[in-house]
């Protein structure tokens, strides 16, 4: 409740904490059902292809290329339609798109739902990129978790922890933290974080 509350009062919302809480499904639902009801013409999906930064290094055409990283939305929209092709006919009637950060400078995002999965995958850098490109009538969701990330550390660094200090500072931007305690999935995964949560707070805790 707190998450769609934010969603639909504010002009930027991150949306951070423990994996299998729901977190990009509540935005990509809520991201389409904007785009559906005519409150934006389309729907952004981003993500930072993490592996290589340069994805003319990876093999392959661009759609192959960045086919991992839209398998999530992929999944989304077909549990939330029914139907395995809806990404794909959403992003022929161009209701829907794929950005990679790579190529994001020097673009203006307007009039559409800009929702950015893993964003602690994330340079500062492409960050900025993103919450930069903006436009009107637009609105960003970032989702992520400070917890996990897959940056080589010897090279790069997350962004999102020193992202986060400066977005609480914009009046018209929410930072919603979800608690392992939120998961939606069930048996061991949920049991997981609990478990680990409790073991990184130095908590006893009765076996799950």
């Amino acid at each position: 409740k707190t998450a769609l509350r934010a969603m639909n009062e504010k002009e930027g919302v991150a949306l951070i904490g423990s994996a299998g809480t729901g977190k990009t499904y509540l935005a990509v639902r809520y991201a389409i059902e904007c785009m559906l009801n005519g409150a934006v013409d389309h729907v952004v999906f981003v993500r930072s292809m993490v592996s290589t930064r340069d994805p003319g290094f990876l093999k392959g055409s661009l759609d192959e290329k960045q086919a991992p990283y839209e398998q999530v939305f992929i999944d989304t929209l077909h549990d939330l339609f029914g139907r395995r092709n809806t990404y794909r006919d959403m992003v022929a009637a161009r209701k829907v798109s794929f950005e990679p950060t790579s190529f994001l400078r020097g673009r203006t995002l307007s009039k559409c739902v800009v929702v950015a999965d893993e964003v602690q995958n994330m340079t500062f850098q492409e960050l900025d990129t993103l919450i930069t490109r903006i436009g009107a009538s637009s609105q960003l969701i970032l989702v992520g978790d400070t917890a996990q990330n897959d940056m080589p550390g010897n090279k790069e660094i997350s962004g999102l922890p020193n992202a986060l200090p400066i977005l609480n500072r914009i009046k018209d931007f929410a930072v919603v933290t979800f608690e392992a305690k939120d998961n939606v999935r069930q048996g061991l995964s949920k049991s997981w974080l609990l478990a680990k949560e409790a073991q990184q707070c130095g908590l006893s805790q009765e076996p799950a």
